[in-house]
């Protein structure tokens, strides 16, 4: 019962995201007709990036190189324009999986109140940090997620568990550790591999990790989102088209996960962000 009012929630959510973001978008419609978001490349892309990142593969990595290589968004508003635009397919990613596999649901609650709080944080800082200092994080964060990714799947050949949910210490860890995560993902760090890796590690069963990471991540997410859009922090057309796009992509992955082999997947994502990293590194040492 709890499961079905919680699909419901998550696919309100979708609509009523998406309206906002309808609203947002007509409201500012000649500030958005100066906005650099070509359609064509970018529907392409984001249909493709949801496919893949039904599967687990971080968004956040593929649009961090895509934004910046079709000089889509500045670095200040990078993070809230892959935000933005995520939500949608997100909480429809949610809502597939949370009709579909078992889970925790206090697991899932806890997590979700944690990264609320963190998205908060999160989105409060990113204002007050100058463009250098959003620069270097995100290019640190995006090689420390490509760390835990190699760590992960060539070094420790981590699996997961056998576990539906968490309880105990082991709650606690994943609590801190996926506010930390929630909170740098309002400044590019994108969590959703890391999230998963973390809950894997903890114990959690492959397929329970999903319904509680993407719906807790659409949640934790929200209240950040919400802020970017207030303060006009984020690219409004290249946010529109990832939402569209992507809920296209998340339709036509969703039931394929449990016959997905995703290495090949996960090294090119590891080249991606390390692509984007070096990237940011170098444009923050030249404007130094």
């Amino acid at each position: 019962m709890l499961n079905r009012m919680l699909s419901v929630g998550m696919f309100l959510v979708a609509i009523v995201f998406f309206a906002i973001q309808l609203v947002d978008f007509l409201r500012h419609k000649q500030e958005t007709e100066k906005e650099h978001a070509p359609l064509i490349p970018l529907i392409f892309i984001e249909a493709l990036t949801w496919f893949l990142g039904t599967f687990g593969v971080s968004d956040g990595a593929i649009n961090m190189v895509a934004y910046r290589g079709l000089r889509v968004s500045d670095t200040r508003k990078l993070p809230g324009t892959m935000l933005v635009g995520a939500m949608v397919p997100l909480a429809i990613m949610s809502v597939s999986y949370l009709n579909a596999v078992e889970f925790s649901m206090q697991t899932l609650l806890v997590l979700i109140v944690v990264q609320a709080v963190g998205g908060f944080v999160g989105a409060s800082l990113v204002k007050k940090l100058p463009i250098q200092a959003v620069r270097l994080i995100m290019a640190l964060a995006l090689l420390a997620t490509a760390g835990i990714i190699l760590a992960r799947t060539y070094i420790f050949h981590v699996e997961g568990g056998s576990a539906v949910g968490l309880t105990g210490i082991r709650l606690v860890v994943a609590a801190i550790l996926l506010a930390v995560t929630e909170a740098l993902t309002m400044i590019g760090f994108g969590n959703m591999t890391p999230n998963l890796c973390i809950l894997l590690a903890l114990g959690i069963h492959p397929l329970s990790v999903y319904p509680i990471v993407m719906t807790a991540n659409t949640i934790g997410g929200l209240i950040g989102c919400v802020r970017f859009i207030q303060d006009g922090m984020y690219v409004r057309k290249a946010a529109l088209i990832e939402a569209t796009a992507g809920l296209v992509g998340v339709l036509f992955a969703v039931r394929l996960v449990t016959s997905m082999n995703s290495g090949l997947l996960q090294l090119l994502m590891i080249v991606l962000m390390a692509y984007s990293s070096v990237s940011l590194l170098r444009e923050y040492r030249k404007n130094k």
